[in-house]
């Protein structure tokens, strides 16, 4: 079924409907719902009821006339006659008094709210001023990007960038933002911006990852991203911890990746150990080796990692983060300690911390 904007659907599976307000991909669309929210939707499970335009509310038959919907470009082009007419209504652009400050956010948001730790991920970008910016957004691979979303984004709005299944959270790639500031009229001069984010796998499996913010209903991962601070909502580290880890960066990149190496295998509290197997946590560059090769690197750290908990009598609890994925790296750790570690007590991890994504070992008792 081909949507176009304008469409009016209903849900396949819940009560109610909303309108097509756009296209964000070839399997998604965003809709304004009957109680006027926004939100990203499969285009899967969705059926069209209507046009916007026919007002009639019975199921249309698909027209392979139709003509379909450039999600590239949403805009209407403009005749000739309406260029300054265009040009005219910037000047009417809203501002909030007092919103003078540059704020500008980027946003993970959950689509189901009531499992967060099973739900797709919404990529907003947030912004919280009277500024105006030329935007894009562009996924990083090592040396090579691609772009993402490419926009005027107005003041005092939020944008949908782009919708994250749980596959794809569980390898989310680096992203950067590019932004140029303006404002109609005079105004203070801004310097551009540019942010790279990184969010670990990991924290789309823990619940308090997600906080309590101002932008949307649901609790949320927010990154600010016009600020030099790490984000408390994806970097849960201490004051001490922090410190450490600034006076690395300024020392040389050498110690802060030691320091950043360090994090990877934390004490999440009195006698738990948390090492996460995702092999960007292990690894700076590994481009060009096989599945099997990252793999044996994967349970070479598991072994090693476990060995060290055997010996540290303090240690009562391990958990390694696996990841769900195809399950390759799941089943072989947990072979391997049948095989090899069969004195040891296994089990999920808890579900609420980290969904299907982690193995608990009991290393001892009380």
């Amino acid at each position: 079924m081909k949507l176009k904007k304008g469409d009016r659907v209903r849900f396949l599976n819940d009560v109610g409907g909303g309108t097509v307000i756009r296209i964000i991909d070839e399997k998604s669309v965003e809709i304004m719902n009957d109680d006027e929210f926004e939100i990203p939707v499969q285009a899967a499970d969705l059926v069209k009821v209507s046009s916007l335009e026919t007002g009639a509310f019975v199921e249309e038959k698909e027209d392979d006339e139709e003509e379909d919907f450039d999600f590239r470009n949403d805009r209407d082009e403009l005749e000739l006659d309406d260029v300054d007419k265009e040009i005219d209504s910037s000047n009417s652009i809203e501002y909030i008094e007092g919103n003078d400050e540059l704020n500008i956010y980027a946003a993970l948001v959950p689509i189901n709210a009531e499992k967060i730790t099973e739900s797709e991920m919404a990529l907003y970008v947030i912004n919280d001023s009277n500024f105006q910016a030329q935007a894009m957004a562009f996924e990083l691979d090592f040396e090579d990007s691609s772009m993402i979303w490419n926009a005027n984004l107005e003041s005092n709005t939020k944008v949908l960038i782009k919708t994250y299944s749980r596959a794809e959270l569980g390898v989310f790639p680096k992203i950067k933002f590019q932004f140029l500031f303006y404002r109609y009229g005079k105004f203070p001069s801004q310097e551009p911006l540019q942010k790279e984010i990184e969010v670990a796998p990991l924290k789309f499996y823990k619940v308090g990852s997600f906080l309590e913010n101002d932008f949307f209903e649901e609790d949320s991962i927010v990154i600010k991203l016009n600020s030099e601070e790490l984000n408390k909502a994806y970097s849960k580290i201490s004051d001490d911890d922090f410190k450490r880890i600034k006076q690395a960066e300024q020392q040389s990149d050498k110690i802060a990746n030691q320091l950043k190496s360090k994090f990877s295998v934390s004490q999440v509290n009195s006698g738990i150990k948390e090492v996460d197997l995702h092999v960007h946590e292990l690894l700076d560059d590994y481009r060009g080796l096989s599945n099997g090769e990252i793999l044996n690197i994967q349970m070479e750290k598991f072994h090693s990692e476990l060995a060290s908990g055997l010996k540290n009598n303090e240690t009562k609890k391990m958990v390694f983060i696996h990841g769900v994925g195809a399950g390759t790296l799941k089943n072989e750790l947990r072979k391997s300690l049948q095989r090899d570690y069969p004195q040891l007590y296994f089990q999920d991890a808890s579900f609420k911390e980290y969904g299907f994504g982690a193995t608990m070992i009991i290393l001892r008792r009380g």
